[in-house]
């Protein structure tokens, strides 16, 4: 699923839908000319064919020449799309037709998709008209004369042109022309596919190994190449790996100088706890064993003063602040007296709050001892004073008494 969201999934997706919704604006504009086109031919031949066949009509009704009419109107039935073409005398029956079966049929009995109001229309108009209905697939041309045979009422020629045909023409040209784009546009995003990887989704890819790479202990991987801002970026972050590594070695340097144990507790608890060399020297267990059993220096305190330790320690992983507390642990040199100073910060990662804690522990096993000392030697002292206070009262008391 992560390949859908890289920059090459996107920009080569952008670029296919930019280019299919191209194809299919082509499509449409390229039907709508065909369309257009086909329709206008087909109003021209219309419009010569009524007026051919309505001067005809007018004619040899007149003379009564049936069979010239039908020779007439039988050369509009050379045109693929005509599908009926009638004239009908004053009275509305059929006298000549592109299809004999409907000679001498009514008009109105007959498929043609026409209306009284249609054919009132043309004759009071008393000229040719065009009625088109793409919907249906149909263009009717209705083109009136005089018929003096039928006390010179108005005859109508008809022609019904079938649409459905060339309308479908204009689409599988308009599909067959949008083929070999699909397949340039198809082509083109593969290359650019291609291209993305090589120039893009590769270089990246190095880029986030570079980035995973840095560490105090890790090698600074070399920068990419390419003169571009791939570069830049690579470059940046090897600028800011050896900074990194500088500092870390400064900070080691401080670290690794103090006698006191300096640590520090990642938020997260799957990473480890950093001490410095002053703990092994202290409590005689290796650092790295934290990094399997994170509490193992709990281990070394004094089973009574545990307590004490974590109580600081869920103080400071509640709420931002410093906490000290003296503990006694089991050091190489016995029963030593640690003072823990303890503070946490806080920090906002990916908008959430959390607490980093760090501190150090002092020996003050000498302090503790000395103030020891003081309180025996106080006690000691308060001691003697009584007793020279007793003496003294009492041998006042035996002189009083004599």
């Amino acid at each position: 699923m992560k390949r859908f969201f890289t920059l090459q999934f996107r920009v080569s997706a952008l670029v296919l839908v930019f280019g299919l919704l191209m194809i299919v604006l082509n499509i449409s504009r390229q039907y709508k000319s065909d369309v257009n086109d086909r329709l206008q031919e087909i109003r021209l031949q219309a419009y010569e064919e009524g007026t051919r066949l309505s001067s005809f009509a007018q004619h040899f009704l007149r003379r009564r020449l049936a069979q010239s009419a039908d020779l007439a109107i039988s050369y509009a039935s050379v045109n693929p799309d005509l599908k009926l073409g009638v004239i009908s005398d004053g009275n509305g029956i059929i006298r000549n037709a592109t299809r004999k079966q409907w000679r001498g049929v009514s008009i109105w009995d007959s498929p043609l998709p026409i209306t009284p109001y249609l054919v009132q229309q043309a004759k009071d108009m008393s000229e040719g008209m065009l009625v088109e209905d793409l919907k249906r697939g149909h263009l009717i041309a209705i083109f009136p004369f005089i018929d003096v045979s039928a006390e010179s009422r108005r005859g109508l020629v008809t022609l019904d042109y079938d649409l459905s045909g060339f309308i479908a023409a204009a689409v599988n040209h308009a599909l067959h022309e949008s083929m070999s784009q699909a397949c340039v546009l198809f082509g083109s995003c593969l290359l650019l596919w291609a291209l993305l990887q090589w120039l893009i989704t590769e270089r990246v890819a190095l880029i986030v190994e570079q980035a995973r790479r840095i560490g105090p202990d890790e090698a600074v991987p070399e920068p990419i190449d390419g003169g571009d801002e791939l570069e830049t970026i690579s470059r940046s972050i090897a600028d800011a790996a050896h900074r990194l590594q500088d500092s870390e070695w400064r900070f080691r340097q401080i670290a690794s100088s103090m006698r006191d144990v300096f640590w520090v507790a990642p938020p997260d608890l799957d990473q480890h706890i950093y001490v410095n060399s002053a703990y092994e020297e202290m409590f005689g267990r290796a650092a790295s064993n934290l990094r399997v059993r994170r509490w193992d220096w709990l281990r070394t305190v004094v089973r009574q003063d545990r307590s004490a330790a974590l109580k600081m320690l869920r103080m400071l992983r509640n709420a931002p602040g410093e906490a000290e507390v003296d503990i006694r642990v089991h050091a190489k040199t016995g029963i030593e007296w640690l003072r823990c100073r303890g503070f946490s910060s806080e920090q906002n990662r990916n908008n959430a709050r959390l607490l980093q804690v760090a501190g150090m522990a002092s020996v003050i096993t000498a302090e503790k001892e000395m103030a020891k000392l003081q309180i025996e030697a106080a006690e000691n002292e308060r001691r003697r004073i009584g007793q020279d206070l007793h003496d003294d009262v009492c041998q006042r008391l035996a002189a009083a008494q004599l």
